[in-house]
């Protein structure tokens, strides 16, 4: 049905031609159950938060998560692509700090939606570092017949 994130709006300003520009923040996660009707906006009924979250986890995840992410990241750089490859931001919560990953991530739009849509940390984190190896992967071809 779809996959989205609510944020909140941290700063905004308004463009002189009218366009806003904002920076936005995601907080959490929504899945769409069923859609109703659009008259006078598109409207659904959503269920939220992270569905599938097993508290009992080991993070074993996370950090193969990060390292995939950060092989990548690391050759994205030294292509020229501008990339964040600095630490966490201090969450011990390892669902947080996946999604920090995937934030931080050198992968595109398409990717980022695939990560957004799978139910559960350990499964996003196993497609994250499979997503991360394909691109690293990729990278470092590109980097070898430069």
């Amino acid at each position: 049905m779809g996959t989205g994130t609510v944020v909140e709006v941290l700063d905004h300003q308004r463009l002189p031609d009218g366009r806003w520009a904002v920076v936005p923040t995601a907080t959490t996660r929504f899945r769409v159950v069923e859609w109703l009707a659009d008259d006078p906006y598109p409207r659904a009924r959503v269920v939220r938060g992270d569905l599938g979250v097993r508290p009992d986890d080991e993070p074993a995840w996370l950090r193969s998560a990060e390292r995939a992410t950060r092989r990548a990241a690391a050759l994205a750089s030294e292509l020229g692509y501008q990339v964040d490859l600095g630490p966490l931001e201090g969450d011990t919560d390892p669902v947080t700090a996946l999604w920090q990953l995937v934030g931080r991530s050198p992968l595109g739009s398409f990717d980022r939606q695939r990560l957004l849509e799978v139910d559960g940390p350990a499964e996003r984190a196993a497609l994250l570092v499979r997503l991360a190896d394909d691109l690293a992967d990729s990278l470092a071809f590109r980097l070898g017949n430069a």
